[in-house]
């Protein structure tokens, strides 16, 4: 379900990343002179299906992190902020398994 969240921000006061700056802080110590708003935005979720029956590990990648799962089936990647993204996808072997379709392994 989509729905309203923090979306990234960078210091000065940016959303995109490519125009952030690099902040060196103190642990326990006070820092000034950073300028970062979070606001509030549309996320998503980006959702599917593997088919095929083995498992797969799916990886959603962005400038802000990623997300890796391994399922069989229906898939669901959650809080997602809006940008760019990059799927990779990798079936997971087991011995003995062919998907559906495909001969089986000699």
């Amino acid at each position: 379900m989509d729905g309203v969240g923090y979306l990234p921000a960078f210091a000065p006061g940016s959303q995109e990343m490519d125009q952030a700056r690099r902040v060196d802080v103190q642990l326990d110590l006070d820092s000034t002179g950073i300028d970062v708003h979070p606001a509030q935005g549309r996320l998503f979720e980006v959702a599917g299906q593997v088919s095929g029956g083995a498992p797969a590990e799916l990886t959603l990648a962005g400038e802000t992190g990623r997300q890796t799962i391994t399922v069989s089936g229906d898939f669901r990647f959650n809080v997602v902020a809006p940008g760019g993204m990059k799927s990779t996808e990798r079936l997971q072997s087991q011995p003995g398994f062919a998907p559906r379709g495909w001969p089986a392994p000699t």
